[in-house]
């Protein structure tokens, strides 16, 4: 997965949501594998969420804390699955 140095010019809504709430990382880079890593799951979780564009409901929790206010519940509404 490229780095996106501008989450907006992401290829997918998720894509866009998920760059814009990760803090950058060491080299001021906002990447899904740093995004994973906050979140504790692996990348490949996460690219499976880029993927499917879903999100499993249990995980938004953590999005939003990690996202220290960028990102809100309503912002994940249309990603969301149960399993």
């Amino acid at each position: 997965m490229p780095t996106i140095h501008d989450p907006e010019k992401a290829e997918t809504p998720l894509a866009r949501l998920l760059l814009r709430i990760v803090p950058p990382n060491e080299a001021g880079n906002r990447t899904i594998t740093h995004l994973a890593e906050l979140v504790g799951v692996s990348r490949n979780a996460a690219c499976k969420w880029l993927a499917s564009q879903r999100i499993p409901a249990p995980r938004v929790k953590r999005l939003i804390e990690i996202s220290e206010g960028r990102a809100k519940v309503q912002d994940f509404e249309a990603f969301v699955y149960n399993y």
